[in-house]
């Protein structure tokens, strides 16, 4: 697998809502123990297993290698994977799939993935991280993906098994990391306590004797800090926190769990509750910021008595929770922002059980419970994998009956507020499918889909349900989808997928905020939507019919609420409307056009959405002129004319920070800003673009730029030299581009080197490329090109030769047989001299006649012997080369290879021929020699019977 508690009173300063990745603390020697087993040792791959009990550190320290700048430039290509308990290969394979190449990979069959990823690592050296392995199957249904070769590559594992890391060890024994010492746990609490201020110094006494307590785990000390970093600055406070981790003092597992209820009880009450919402995600998921938030406010979780809005609180809940360490920062915006968070396992556990315990939650299918025992809980979460999903099928796949088969009152949810479905990607992706093969959705249904849909009658009977998400779960009872969404009058968030969705279904519910609806075709209607005046966050990504947004004469034609649409498309005639959306934050946008022969060209305005943030935008029509909000901070533009006017208007934004072009086409296939700045870019992107040329001011047009991207940009052969001056500049990556590309980038980070003496500019280039191995390529493919040649020229001389002989080989059995026909006579009487000759045979003779049967025999039997180990050795090495367990990623000369295959078939099927012979010609002279031997016996008694009688 691609980083609150706080008493409302007696508060320090409110976080902002910006949030940076921290530097571990002390794993740096752990972190060079293992960086040398990883860029050392055999050549072959090989495994490094870092295990150990939860919260030792094992993530964070894999982490931290794996952006180690000396592992960044050792290995071609580094991917990373999260296992967990449950897993879906397929998944698995498409994510690291898609790390390794920069690429998707739609394939649907695992095998063809495998192969197709197994054939991209051959040759390379690759570093591929498997985070959280509970079992050796999961290992063993990859570890054919990675090839062996001879170039280095390495797998690094983290597992809290120890039994698991010593059976897939290759070469490396496995490493435990230590726990922290008494001064690198102090070292941690107080950077977690104090972030960057320092330390008082009445503070440092009893700060060590909490870390002693912590007992070097981690987790703990992390856990604590955070608790202390919302404390006063008293020390009568952190002397309460020193008391009550002494008090309960036990093993080392049990600290860990003490520190995270301990973080739990210093959290006022509604961030407890939001906390315990975290339930509704799986193991090792990484969620949404903004969903999370989201689902807060739909539950009433988020409370608003000031002046500022419910999107900004919930963002301060999110960021106090963030700071007390109950959660992780997996990723953040351009702008500092979260944007994913993932919640440690153990956090996870402690989470869902005291869910339950407070009858706040229940989660079915964790934790081996698949049993419902729905007793009040407000909420209900279904976490759908192989073994709930057989159980649901005692039930038809009525997950409201499975339900309802568990209540203790043998009613289900007349009180439930939230009901949330999840499932995996298999299942989801099986629905997409089923859209995309199927011709009529409501005429004959295939069994496959049946099977995996799930039928939710009953959900029409919770009438005061307030969150219902079955986003990415496949619903089978579409024929009254419209009664069951006409009783839930109360919802504030649905998550749902439709193969046709119409507004009506849902214009009656007048609270929802969130609407996450997957289809294919959004159902023409009148306009339902301006009843919905709560609506906050809409994604849709689909064509709206023009009726949805037609003005009625009763009622608001404005939804000053929206926040987010994404996913409107609309003609261009319809462009107007969107100032209906005064207030939007995120808009992604498609205009359309009827007539694709000859595209509309149109002015495009949105200069009136003065609070919109984020423009995610993409055209077929040609866009003569451009007016956007001065607020903008991200503009992505796919499959769009760049005009030299559009670029003069995109320079002067005064916010933007992320531009992202896709697809674009430039004017005259260049990018000219010699006269032109970016004042506050820091992000810049192009994917798939055609430009050839690219000019920038000497003094440069970009001066905060930070990170620049190149993919697919194959006609540009150069980044402009004034690059080199831009001292912000971290980072330059280019994926699948040319090579003069490739080399400009490395010239620019020799330069960057050369005048600044650091080297601060990270270059990332995919595949990997340097000077020295093109060269070597090219002598490679000169190779390969003759090998492939000859191997060519062999494989036809080969073949003309069979059919020569092949037909020789008629010809002389015809001939044959009329001969064998015309001289059937002499044949037979040469048969009876022959007879009469053995008769006359001495003993001797017939001695060394015997022997010779035996050595045939023996000889016989040795190369029968010899052919079946032939036939087991080349049945063993189609298998490797079909699973490709042993292939050698150097191998340089396929063609010669399938050659020399096919002259090796030829020479085993004339040896066969051969031995077929030799065989029949044994068997011939075993006949005669047995004729010879009753002849012998039968005169050798009438010798003695004769001599008896005289």
């Amino acid at each position: 697998m691609e980083d609150v508690n706080i008493d409302e009173s007696a508060l320090t300063p409110r976080p902002t809502t910006q949030v940076t990745e921290e530097e571990p603390v002390g794993l740096e020697d752990e972190a060079d123990k293992i960086i040398k087993l990883l860029t050392r040792g055999i050549r072959e791959r090989d495994i490094v297993s870092i295990f150990g009990m939860p919260g030792l550190g094992k993530t964070t320290l894999a982490r931290k290698i794996f952006k180690d700048s000396s592992i960044v430039s050792h290995f071609d290509v580094r991917a990373w994977l999260t296992i967990s308990q449950s897993y879906d290969v397929r998944e698995l394979l498409r994510d690291i799939y898609k790390q390794v190449t920069g690429v998707k990979y739609n394939g649907d069959k695992e095998s063809d993935i495998a192969d197709m990823l197994r054939k991209c690592l051959i040759g390379k050296r690759y570093l591929i991280v498997l985070d959280d392995v509970w079992e050796v199957k999961a290992w063993d249904e990859l570890r054919l993906c990675f090839p062996i070769g001879k170039q280095g590559s390495r797998i690094m594992l983290t597992t809290r098994l120890e039994h698991v890391a010593m059976e897939v060890k290759h070469c490396t024994n496995p490493y435990s990391p230590r726990f922290l010492t008494r001064e690198a746990s102090w070292k941690l609490l107080e950077k977690k306590a104090f972030q960057k201020e320092t330390c008082p110094p009445e503070f440092q006494d009893v700060g060590v004797q909490i870390a002693e307590y912590c007992k070097g785990l981690p987790l703990t000390v992390v856990l604590i800090g955070g608790i202390l970093a919302k404390k006063e600055r008293n020390v009568s406070e952190w002397c309460e926190v020193a008391n009550n981790l002494k008090s309960h003092l036990g093993a080392v597992e049990s600290e860990s769990n003490l520190a995270i209820q301990l973080s739990y009880c210093y959290l006022p009450d509604h961030l407890r509750h939001c906390l315990l919402t975290m339930g509704v995600f799986r193991e090792d998921e990484k969620f949404g910021a903004s969903k999370l938030m989201l689902l807060w406010m739909a539950e009433g979780l988020v409370q608003c008595s000031d002046e500022r809005g419910l999107e900004e609180v919930a963002e301060g809940y999110l960021i106090d929770i963030i700071s007390s360490s109950l959660l992780m920062v997996s990723k953040t915006t351009f702008d500092g922002k979260v944007k994913y968070l993932q919640i440690h396992d153990l956090v996870r556990d402690f989470v869902l059980n005291k869910a339950k315990e407070e009858k706040f939650m229940q989660a079915i299918g964790i934790h081996n419970q698949y049993q419902p025992s729905y007793d009040e809980e407000h909420r209900v979460c279904i976490h759908l994998d192989h073994k709930l999903r057989h159980d649901l099928q005692r039930f038809n796949n009525k997950v409201d009956r499975f339900l309802t088969s568990g209540s203790k009152k043998g009613s289900f949810g007349q009180d439930l507020k939230s009901f949330f479905v999840t499932n995996n990607a298999d299942d989801f992706l099986a629905y997409k499918d089923f859209w995309n093969t199927e011709s009529n959705f409501h005429g004959t249904v295939s069994e496959v889909y049946l099977s995996r849909s799930y039928h939710f009658s009953s959900v029409g009977d919770l009438r005061l349900l307030r969150v219902l998400d079955f986003k990415n779960c496949i619903p089978g009872d579409y024929t009254n989808i419209v009664d069951i969404l006409q009783s839930l009058v109360y919802l504030r968030y649905l998550g749902m997928c439709f193969e046709k969705f119409f507004f009506e279904w849902v214009s009656h519910m007048c609270d929802l905020e969130t609407l996450l609806v997957d289809t294919e075709i959004l159902g023409e209607g009148t306009p339902h939507i301006w009843k919905m005046t709560k609506l906050k966050h809409v994604d849709l990504e689909t064509l709206l019919p023009r009726e949805i947004f037609a003005v009625s004469e009763e009622g608001p034609s404005k939804l000053e609420n929206l926040r987010a649409f994404k996913g409107m498309w609309l003609l261009p005639e319809d462009i107007e409307l969107i100032e209906r959306f005064p207030n939007l934050q995120k808009l992604l946008l498609i205009i359309i056009d009827k007539d694709f022969d000859e595209a509309d060209s149109i002015v495009l305005k949105l200069d009136v959405l003065t609070q919109l943030q984020s423009l995610v935008l993409g055209s077929m029509c040609n866009i003569t002129k451009y007016y956007l909000p001065s607020s903008l901070k991200e503009l992505i533009l796919r499959q769009v004319n760049i005009s030299a006017s559009a670029t003069s208007t995109i320079a002067g934004l005064p916010n933007l920070q992320r531009l992202i072009f896709e697809g674009c086409i430039f004017e005259q296939d260049e990018w000219d800003v010699r006269d032109m700045e970016f004042p506050v870019l820091k992000i810049l992107k192009f994917r798939g673009v055609h430009l050839r040329g690219w000019h920038v001011s000497e003094s440069t047009s970009f001066p905060m730029l930070e990170s620049l991207v190149l993919k697919s940009v194959e006609l540009l052969e150069k980044i402009p030299d004034s690059f080199v001056d831009i001292g912000t500049l971290a980072s330059i990556k280019v994926i699948y581009c040319d090579d003069n590309l490739n080399a400009s980038a490395l010239e620019i980070k020799e330069e960057v080197e050369a005048t600044s003496g650091c080297d601060n500019l990270k270059v990332y280039i995919f595949p990997h490329y340097s000077r020295e191995q093109k060269e070597k390529e090219e002598e490679y493919e000169e190779e390969e090109k003759e090998v492939e040649e000859e191997a060519a020229s062999e494989v036809e001389a080969e073949e003309k030769d069979k059919g020569e002989e092949a037909a020789a080989t008629a010809k002389g059995e015809a001939e044959e047989d009329k001969k064998e026909a015309a001289t059937a006579p002499e044949v037979e009487a040469e048969e009876k001299e022959k007879e009469e000759e053995e008769e006359e045979e001495e003993e001797e003779e017939e001695a060394a006649a015997a022997a010779e049967v035996a050595v045939g025999a023996e000889v016989e039997a040795e190369e029968k012997e010899k052919e079946e180990e032939e036939e087991e050795e080349a049945a063993a090495a189609e298998v490797e080369v079909a699973i490709g367990a042993e292939v050698e990623a150097e191998e340089k000369d396929k063609g010669k290879e399938e050659a020399a295959t096919a002259r090796a078939e030829a020479e085993k099927k004339k040896d066969e021929e051969e031995e077929e012979e030799d065989d029949k010609v044994s068997v011939s002279s075993f006949k005669t020699f047995n004729l010879g031997f009753m002849l012998f016996l039968f005169l050798l008694l009438f010798f003695w019977s004769h001599k008896y009688k005289k």
